[in-house]
This record gives structure tokens, sequence and C-alpha cells, in this order.
């Protein structure tokens, strides 16, 4: 359950944020100086317990509260004077903002204070839901020793106030914060303290979170039969008021029961009833691990025909969920949510072996399989005892009554016959006798021989398998770790060369700030001493100070662009001003490869086109696209500078921006050495390089067409002529 706490955080502050008072400014107060909703507080227990709370509109109180502009200078000033509206609005704005950013320590610093400024005033209302807030920011902390003092504080309040919704909220809350601390009994009384109060006021939906939570517990206490009552009861409830998420979320705890109860069929229909509303890869792996399970029943049952069933059907899903899970990697998709509900799966699965379902599954196969071949063979060997039998049988029939047909000849004939005829019946009998088991024997030879090289192929067969399947493990797991290192590798080379190119710009406005404060400091002291008059040197002093802070800001802006390439990606889209990013970059880049261009100038041409609208893109990846082209083309002109094959060349390298209909066309264009006919459609491969050994990894481009294709949804292409230029056009949807 660790994993729950720290995530959706934006959520359930975009909730709170409907509470916030202030007194600032009349439209400050009009947006944000209102009651919580009941949807805004339940969602705090929400989040918390790791639910999905995406059926509510919360985009707009969201950016609402980013929009606010609420200076952190201005705050500290007012946090040196007495307690006010205003110092409480600005706590609490950035407090919600740092959260925003998930940076909770902060967070919960300016929370606190607005807990304090709430004390002084005196108002209970917003005192109650001061503790309200606080509570969860050092819930999400995970300091829920800390978390609980407030949490009961709020509580406290609600109960004079009288306030049935923060009563249920706050109860419920005290309840998680027990649940996860393992205080399995206390939780389960919170719970259910919360679910009458929820049951007093008529909110179904609530009440149905509070039956949950306690069926939660029930699995863990192994009370499975109270677990699914209380379950069904929460399914009526969430199909009343339409809620088809937890419909799907009850039915898969339902069917996870059933199959940790060993009631496959049952737990097979309730993961039926989930994926049905849900369509959630986790349900699907339990379906084919519920198929599994039939399989494995059914072939021990010898049930063949059902057997056979269940295996097509457990191979089916298997390989849809395979092939789901590989296009996912390679397309760097985020399972945030699939994480939340891996860890609650895992809990109403634990058994007290301690095995995983994959450990288990494969070891009942095996003997499945192994009591199979076993029986199959003892079958066939008494199918063969019993023609030998029968036939035995039939033999010796047959010659009884040859021997009273004979005895009826006999006694028709001559007497002096009767001897000779005895004799040569004896010698027949006899033949037939050793020629029917000479048949017999030689039939069960064949057949033992045919078993034995049968089970002899099956075993090597299986040897084989096994092998290949250890190999073809270690080999997958050498490879991930490989590609891993070269990844990095990667990105710590664009991350050095834009490193030198930061520290060439960056020396510029680091002289002039030094002189012009060297300068400032010499009048200061002049002034101070009356060697000059401040009439004459206060403007000069202004005009220091001005070109201190322009250099400064150009600084800024070079680590910031710095920066923003190399940090880790959130894989959060964000508006971005293409032309400005390209224009930001290129000098970093530029400087950062003077070594490969030994010091030649190359013209850089920006053809940017004007008024071009912003591109929600992931700003960190599409800036490591623009540096790994920008280092291509600035490593083709300058091996090409290198070569020395025509005295005229001069590098120059082009940037264009276009709005198409539907997408921003950007052209990187160099007249390096361009890309040959045979190499065109495979520059995109992974690990595909043209560049001598150890200075190319060849997953620059390889990685910069999974960030334009699969990441944003564009496309990327190449044009060249060999000798001559090399175009890389990539087109962003707008």
């Amino acid at each position: 359950m660790t994993s729950k706490f720290l995530l959706l955080t934006k959520y359930i502050f975009a909730f709170l944020s409907l509470a916030i008072a202030s007194s600032s400014s009349l439209f400050a107060q009009e947006q944000f100086n209102r009651s919580p909703t009941r949807e805004g507080l339940f969602a705090i227990f929400e989040t918390a317990a790791g639910y999905d709370i995406s059926p509510y509109e919360i985009s707009k109180t969201v950016e609402d509260i980013n929009n606010e502009k609420v200076s952190v200078r201005k705050y500290n000033k007012l946090l040196k004077g007495e307690s006010s509206e205003e110092l409480a609005w600005s706590a609490l704005i950035l407090g919600w903002q740092a959260a925003f950013r998930g940076e909770f320590d902060k967070s919960t610093d300016y929370l606190q204070t607005h807990l304090e400024v709430r004390k002084d005033l005196g108002k209970a209302q917003e005192l109650m839901l001061a503790h309200l807030y606080l509570g969860y920011s050092l819930y999400q902390y995970l300091d829920y020793k800390s978390a609980l003092l407030h949490f009961q504080s709020s509580l406290d309040i609600a109960n004079k106030l009288n306030n049935d919704e923060v009563r249920g909220a706050t109860t419920a809350l005290i309840g998680q914060s027990h649940l996860v601390s393992g205080n399995l009994l206390i939780a389960k009384e919170f719970f259910s303290s919360a679910m009458k109060t929820y049951d007093r006021i008529g909110y179904r939906r609530e009440f149905a979170f509070m039956l949950v939570e306690i069926a939660e517990i029930n699995v863990r206490k192994n009370d499975l039969t109270e677990a699914v009552r209380d379950l069904e009861k929460a399914q009526d409830i969430f199909k009343k008021v339409d809620d088809k998420p937890m419909q799907g979320i009850v039915s898969r705890d339902l069917g996870l029961i059933f199959f940790r109860d060993k009631k496959y069929e049952s737990a097979l229909n309730s993961f039926h009833e989930s994926i049905s509303i849900t369509h959630e890869i986790s349900v699907a792996k339990l379906m084919r691990d519920t198929y599994l399970r039939l399989y494995t029943l059914s072939s021990l049952l010898q049930n063949h025909e059902q057997s056979n069933d269940y295996h097509l059907k457990y191979i089916q899903l298997r390989d849809s969920i395979e092939t789901y899970e590989t296009s996912r990697v390679r397309s760097s998709q985020l399972t945030r949510k699939e994480l939340l509900t891996r860890d609650r799966i895992e809990e109403l699965l634990e058994t007290s072996q301690g095995k995983t379902y994959d450990e288990l599954t494969t070891e009942e196969l095996t003997e499945s399989q192994q009591v199979l071949e076993d029986e199959i063979g003892q079958l066939e060997q008494e199918m063969i005892i019993e023609d030998l039998s029968a036939a035995k049988r039939r033999s010796e029939q047959l010659s009884v009554e040859r021997e009273e047909k004979i005895k009826q000849l006999t006694r028709e004939k001559a007497l002096q016959e009767a001897a000779l005829s005895k004799k040569e019946l004896l010698l027949n009998r006899q033949q037939t006798v050793r020629n029917t088991l000479l048949i017999i024997a030689l039939f069960s030879l064949i057949i033992v021989f045919l078993l034995y090289n049968r089970f002899r192929q099956q075993k090597k067969s299986h040897l084989q398998l096994d092998k290949a399947y250890n190999e073809l493990s270690e080999t997958h797991t050498q490879l991930v770790s490989t590609q891993k290192q070269l990844v990095l590798s990667q990105k710590m080379a664009s991350i050095g060369q834009m490193t030198a190119g930061v520290a060439h710009e960056i020396q510029n406005p680091l002289n002039f700030v030094n002189n012009f404060s060297e300068l400032t400091l010499e009048l200061v002291s002049e002034v101070q001493n009356g060697e000059t008059p401040i009439e004459d040197a206060g403007p000069v002093i202004i005009e220091n100070i001005e070109k201190i802070h322009e250099h400064g800001l150009r600084a800024d802006k070079i680590v910031k662009g710095m920066l923003m390439h190399s940090r880790s990606s959130t894989a959060e889209k964000a508006p971005a001003d293409i032309n400005k990013m390209l224009d930001e970059l290129i000098e970093l880049v530029y400087h950062g490869n003077n070594d490969i261009l030994s010091g030649t100038d190359v013209t850089i041409i920006r053809d940017f086109q004007s008024n071009i609208p912003k591109v929600n893109v992931v700003a960190g990846d599409i800036s490591r696209v623009f540096v790994n082209l920008y280092n291509n083309a600035f490593y083709s002109m300058g091996h090409k500078k290198k070569k020395g094959g025509d005295i005229d060349y001069k590098p120059t390298l082009t940037i264009s921006t276009k709005q198409l209909s539907d997408a921003i066309e950007i052209r990187i264009i160099d007249n390096g050495i361009g890309i040959s006919d045979e190499n065109k459609e495979k520059v995109f491969d992974p690990f595909f390089t043209t560049k001598s050994a150890g200075t190319g990894t060849g997953l620059g481009l390889s990685l910069s067409y999974e960030i334009i294709s699969n990441g944003h949804g564009g496309t990327m292409a190449l044009e060249s002529s060999e000798g001559e230029n090399c175009c890389f056009i990539i087109n962003l949807p707008t």
C-alpha cells in the first residue's frame, strides 16, 4: 500500500482549493472563499486510499490555483507581521502550488503557517479545515503519526460544529491512517463510525466506500465470508448511483476473494464482469491465471474436453497480454495506476506460504503433466494386458470346439483311423498356439518400444525447452542491462556537450557582472569618502546595477535552458514555444561542439515563422530531440571540414519552423557529409551509427524517433544527399 500515498496528489488539492479563504483581493475572495463541496471533502479519502477519482471535473480548479500570483517575498514580509487573512490566503495558495509540484515538505511548511494564522484569527470553521489540510499533507509526506493528530483535531471541531460532512471525511481518514499503520481493529472501528455518519445523512456512495474498506480488513483477517457480504452490499449501492469505476473495482475484489478461496469458476465470472467495465490489464492477468488453474484441475480430473477449452482460452489471453505489454514498453507509456492496483491485488491474494502466483502455477502445471503421462502409460499397459488375455481366451475356445468336432468325426470313422487323427489334431493345435503366442509377443514388443520411444523423446524435448528458456532468459537480462547502460551513456554524452556550451555562454555575463559590480563598489567608496558627489555618482550606479541585472538575467536564462535539457522527464505535457526552445538550445550546443568544429565559425540561419501556436509537449523530452539533431549536424559539418575536400566550404546550419493545417513543421538542415541511400532506412534503428567506435552509441536518433512518434503522436523523417546535406523534418500536432 505504500506506493499509494505519493500519487494522485494534484487531484485532491484541486478539490481542496474550493475551501480556500482570502481577503487579499476581491477576485481572490470571490474565487476561493467558498466551503468545500461534498465531492471535494470525500476526494481526500479517495486519493488517500488509492482510488481513481477521474469522474470529477477538476482541471479548471487546478488551473485557477496555479494562475494565482503570490509573491514569496511579500509572503515573507507578511510573515514577520501580525496574523491576517492575506497571510492565511498566501500560505494556503503557496501550499497547494508546492503540492502540485510534489514538494510535500514545502507544502507542509506553508500549511503549518496557515494553521497558526487560523488559530490566531479564531474562526472555528476555517480552523477545522486548516487541520484537515495540514493532516492530509503530512499523510502524503508519510508522517502518519502527526497526520492522525491533525485529523483528530479537525474531527473534534466538526463534532462541536455538528458538521457531518467533515465528520465523515475526517473519521474515514483516521481509519485509513490506522490501516496503513497496521492497526486493523482500530481502523475497522473508525470506518464503521464513518459509515454510520454517512448512513445518517443519506450519502450512499460514501457509505459503500466504507463497506469496501471494511471488507479489505476482513480479508486480511481471513474472514472471507464476511468480506464477500460487505462487497456484494457495496456493489448494489454503486450500481444504484451508477458509479461504473467502483463497480469494476468491487467485482475485481470479489474475484480475488473467490480465487484465494479456490472457487475459480466464481472468480472467473467476477473478473469477466470487472473487465467489461474497467478494461484493466491487471484484471486480464487475473483471468489468465484463473484459466491456468482451471486447466490444471480439469487435467488432474481427466476432463479432457474441458481441459482443452481452458487451455485454449489461457493461451489466447496470455499471448494478448504479452503483445499489449510489449507494445506499451516500446511506447514508454507510464503505468502509475497499475502500480496501485498491483499493490491492492498482492495484499488481497497474500498467502501464509508466501508464494507468488507464477511459482505456484508452474509447480502445479508440472505436477499435473507428470501425473497425466504416468496415467496414460498405465492405461496403455492395462489395455495391452487385456488384449492378450482376450486373445488367449479366444484361442482356447477355438481349440475346444475343434477338439469336439474331431471327436465326433473319430466316432463316425473307423476305429483304425482314430489314433492317426488324434495325433494330427494335437500337432495342429500346438502349431496354432505357438503362432498365436509369437504374434502376440511381437505386437507387445512393438507397443512397448513405441511407448518407450515416445517417453524418451518427450523427456528430451522438455530438457531442451528448459535449457533454451534459461539461455533466452539470461540473454534477455543481459540485453536489458546493456540497453540501460547505453541509454545512460547517450544522455550523459549529450549533457557533457551542453555543459561545455553553458560554460562558454555563461562566462560573458559573469564577466559583465563582475566588472560592473567592481565599478559600482568603487563609486560607492568614492561617495563615502567625499571624492565624488552623490548627484554625479547616482545615475552611474543605477546604470551599473541595471547592467548587472540584465546580464544576471542572461545567465539565469542559460542555466534554465541547461536544466530544461538535463533534468528527468515527468511525462507531463505543457504548452511550449517551439521557436524559443530551438533558439535557446542552439547556442548551448554550438559552444559544446567547439572541439569537433575546431574553432570554425558556423553560419546559423534561423527561419522561424512568427506567431505560431504553442504546442503541448514534454519539454525535457523534446529538448533532447533537438540537442541530438544539433549534435549530429555539428559532427557532420566538423567531419566534412576536417576532410578538407572543399577549400571554400562554409559550415551552415538552417533551422526553420512553419505552421501547417494541423501541425508545426520543424526542419533542421546541415550541409555536412550527408547520409548514404543504403543507411537512410537504418538511421532510426537502435544501436545503428556511422560514427567511429567510441564516438556514438547509436541510440540518439532511435530515442528521438520514439519521443516524437510514440510520446507525442508526431512524425520524424529524413531527407539527405550523400556528401551535400542532411535534413530532418519533424511534425508536432497542434
